[in-house]
């Protein structure tokens, strides 16, 4: 059965997922999103809904007590890295450490096993494809972090859900689903989405999608769940909330990690994979079940 699931970004409007250095400014970054958590939980709970809620490492560090308290609503809790940055301004050795450390940052700070991530500003690309390894070597068994869309992710990507293999196992990548439009893809479940589309057309894109037995995802960012700050907030989270509690009625609510947990292998594979001592990252447009795929020269 096709589900939705609803996923959660710790995002200040202001400084995004990382603190601030300023003392006066971090004490306002960690009472901000304190309150559009617990504004989020609030939301979930009086509509009896579950999400997966992606927390960086440095938001779990200062903030630990928002962990325990997300999973004791029933939700899941992923990495949205150990800071705010993309993929692409980060070397690999760097990663691992960060993507560890946060990792353990979640775990002591109440989350069991951490399964689920997600990269910032939907950086996870053809260009940082090898950031899927490190994600298998740490345990890692889902991903949300692609979109096939030219601004905000690769439009090359691919579009539906598939399975990643790596040396360390297979990663499920859940991409942030999209419409057709002309010569773009759409992305039609992100927050900005969710309060500038009518609600007919919002409903079209995610029947057609649980038609064709797929699955999907909507992100927000927790901001915009959280008390309002103006008048112009009020509105918008008031129209965020309504689409939301619709496109929840279509299908049955889930969290990120029970997507397919089912049946993942009916999903397609996309391999990486390894020539000699180098690992290449093909770039893809279609990919074939069990059949390998040949490499782009690097």
């Amino acid at each position: 059965m096709a589900k939705i699931c609803l996923t959660i970004d710790l995002r200040d409007p202001f400084f995004g997922g990382s603190p601030p250095g300023d003392t006066t400014a971090l004490a306002a970054w960690r009472n901000r999103l304190r309150a559009d958590v617990l504004g989020c939980l609030r939301f979930l709970s009086d509509r009896r809904l579950t999400a997966t809620f992606f927390f960086t490492g440095q938001a779990a560090e200062e903030l630990p007590e928002l962990v325990p308290v997300t999973r004791e609503g029933g939700h899941e809790v992923g990495i949205l890295g150990l800071d705010d940055r993309r993929l692409d301004a980060i070397r690999v050795p760097e990663f691992r450490a960060q993507l560890a450390r946060a990792k353990d940052l979640m775990e002591r700070g109440g989350a069991e096993a951490t399964l689920s991530y997600r990269a910032p500003h939907w950086s996870l690309t053809r260009r940082t494809l090898w950031s899927y390894e490190i994600l298998g070597d740490l345990g890692f068994k889902f991903s949300s972090s692609s979109v096939p869309h030219t601004t905000s992710g690769d439009r090359r990507g691919l579009l539906e859900p598939h399975r990643v293999r790596t040396a360390a196992g297979e990663i499920v990548e859940i991409p942030l689903p999209t419409v057709r439009f002309f010569w773009e893809n759409i992305p039609f479940s992100t927050g900005h989405a969710l309060t500038r589309m009518p609600f007919w057309f919002l409903a079209t894109c995610v029947r057609h999608r649980l038609e064709a037995g797929q699955s999907c995802v909507a992100s927000i960012q927790s901001w915009e769940l959280g008390p309002p700050r103006s008048v112009w907030h009020r509105l918008r989270a008031r129209r965020l909330a309504l689409n939301v509690e619709g496109i929840a009625s279509l299908t049955q609510v889930s969290r990120l990690s029970e997507l397919f947990v089912s049946e993942p292998a009916k999903l397609p594979i996309r391999l990486i994979e390894e020539q000699g001592r180098q690992r290449t990252f093909p770039v893809l447009d279609t990919i074939a079940e069990e059949a390998p795929i040949a490499a782009s020269s690097t």
